[in-house]
């Protein structure tokens, strides 16, 4: 009887101690090519803006929010990001652009999605699958699902939710 009460708590114990893990996943892979809107906050203002990368690597974000910036946009090619609102643009080498720059850091973030090397996954809710690694010094995660960006939080510096 003895032996039955200790058995029945080793597989009791058993059972409660993995309700609580996150099963893991598949990492899953950003497309190449794949056009999203985004929004995020920073010191109070929500900053709205269409993202487009492309397949060879490049990216631009175009500002729709707020109605200050409405227009700006930066476009990243090999190492030389432009810099343009109208009909005024400035060429600037990456490194003139702040490494803390969401521009910079969602950009960086959504190339390692692509690729998922390094990168752990685990299931979320709702069909979501969380991945995360480091990115520049920073932790980061982003939410999947269905092959689209859902969301991404970089650190304690950035979170970004995607349409």
């Amino acid at each position: 009887m003895k032996k039955l009460i200790i058995t029945a708590m080793a597989a009791g114990c058993a059972l409660m101690c993995s309700c609580g893990e996150t099963p893991k996943a598949e990492p899953v892979k950003l497309p190449e090519e794949f056009e999203t809107q985004l929004t995020y906050k920073q010191n109070d203002i929500t900053f709205k803006a269409d993202m487009l990368r492309q397949k060879d690597g490049s990216w631009s974000f175009t500002y729709t929010e707020p109605e200050t910036i409405e227009g700006l946009t930066f476009t990243q090619t090999d190492k030389v990001i432009t810099v343009s609102m109208g009909e005024v643009s400035y060429l600037a080498d990456q490194a003139q652009i702040a490494d803390s720059s969401p521009v910079k850091l969602i950009a960086a973030a959504t190339d390692k999605l692509v690729t998922a090397k390094g990168l752990m996954a685990e299931s979320g809710k709702n069909g979501i699958t969380e991945m995360s690694g480091k990115l520049d010094g920073y932790d980061f995660s982003a939410g999947i699902k269905k092959g689209k960006l859902t969301s991404l939080k970089i650190g304690d510096e950035l979170s970004v939710k995607f349409k």
